[in-house]
């Protein structure tokens, strides 16, 4: 988190989160540019490409672009790492 502060506390952080993922049905909502959406789900089992690992994906609820952290009801999205990486 960019400002602990300004998010409220983890129950409610958390409550938000299932809320998220549950409008996104559970898969990341990232848009590729040939209009298709992300196909990672919360909960998937995958393998490293680089080191055959597997791991599980755990999606994040992220504040939108436009979102302010201290709003106590963020627009949030749902993405996987890769895309909340890229996002932020």
């Amino acid at each position: 988190m960019k400002n602990k502060a300004a998010y409220p506390e983890f129950r409610i952080w958390r409550e938000l989160r299932e809320a998220c993922l549950e409008r996104a049905n559970k898969q990341c909502e990232f848009i590729h540019p040939n209009g298709k959406r992300c196909a990672r789900t919360d909960g998937e089992l995958r393998t490293s490409k680089s080191t055959s690992r597997r791991y599980i994906v755990y999606l994040h609820a992220a504040h939108s672009a436009n979102a302010c952290p201290d709003d106590p009801n963020p627009e949030l999205i749902c993405l996987c790492p890769a895309h909340h990486l890229k996002m932020d």
